[in-house]
């Protein structure tokens, strides 16, 4: 989290939400940036009213279920339920819950509803650092941080099925880049030969991963709790409200454009060469090789 905060979650006790999880504390810390200041009491008094009804600790664990029973009790102010439908909206369009089947039938516009929070947090948060007023929603993960990932992805065998459970989302996200709602979704009937295959895409696994998939003990990993699985990820490496979100955020910065091709890759060594003093892609430098298309300079 940037240091360039409005307020102190843990030290305002007129925004503190009792009995929800570390993720869900930085989750309302960023939604609270919605909204002015002198607004964020009465906002918070409106999202307790989730736990009061709602016996859950995680943000992430909410249901379409969840919201249609909070939006249609008349015991709540209409003050209150407006906020706490913006809650829901924001979770939504953020793709924060495990369980997004139902919001379908609330007609959200994801790119419209975020454009919206997005003004809202630059509107609120400009004044602090006008260089830092960057939507929430582009959070990611330091070098550092990210090294800590590599080091316990290239650490951990191959027979470790639990570990390797939690590794396989970080390699979705990030090597594979698949969307993080596809792989919420997916189930393994979509995996064959080494290749998932999604609605819209097919990813190709790595042997590494093919392998681990293939094994029957192995059929048994909830996808939709990728929320979860990556928590406990960045709790084992050391890298504290780890979520699938900000490793999406973070492949921008490890990805580079081939002058060839123009697709992205990610800026690793084995993926990339060097045509005089040029760099493309491995698949680029390999057919202008074979072709004979290019002269090397000596």
């Amino acid at each position: 989290m940037s240091n360039n905060k409005l307020f102190s979650y843990e030290k305002d006790a007129k925004l503190i939400v009792n009995g929800i999880d570390d993720e869900s504390k930085s989750i309302l810390e960023r939604f609270y940036t919605n909204y002015s200041v002198s607004s964020r009491p009465g906002v918070c008094s409106a999202i307790r009213k989730i736990g009061k009804f709602i016996k859950k600790n995680s943000f992430a664990k909410l249901t379409y279920k969840d919201y249609s029973e909070l939006t249609n009790n008349k015991t709540i102010p209409v003050a209150q339920l407006f906020h706490i439908e913006s809650l829901f909206k924001y979770l939504y369009v953020y793709e924060l819950l495990n369980d997004i089947s139902g919001f379908e039938n609330c007609y959200w516009n994801k790119e419209k509803e975020k454009s919206i929070f997005e003004k809202n947090i630059h509107k609120n948060t400009k004044h602090i650092n006008t260089n830092n007023a960057k939507s929430n929603s582009k959070e990611s993960l330091s070098f550092e941080e990210m090294e800590k990932l590599f080091n316990f992805y290239n650490s951990v065998s191959d027979d470790d099925e639990e570990n390797m459970k939690l590794l396989f989302f970080f390699y979705a996200i990030f090597y594979l880049n698949m969307q993080i709602e596809e792989i919420r979704k997916l189930t393994y009937d979509q995996i064959e030969n080494g290749i998932i295959i999604t609605e819209d895409n097919e990813y190709e696994l790595n042997s590494r991963f093919e392998t681990f998939l293939s094994k029957p003990n192995t059929s048994n990993i909830p996808f939709g709790g990728i929320n979860d699985y990556i928590s406990k990820l960045g709790k084992i490496v050391g890298i504290n409200e780890l979520f699938p979100r900000k490793i999406k955020n973070t492949i921008e910065r490890y990805s580079i454009k081939c002058p060839v091709c123009q697709e992205t890759h990610l800026n690793f060594v084995d993926e990339w060469r060097t045509i005089n003093n040029k760099i493309v892609c491995l698949k680029c430098y390999e057919k202008l090789i074979s072709d004979n298309s290019v002269k090397k300079t000596k």
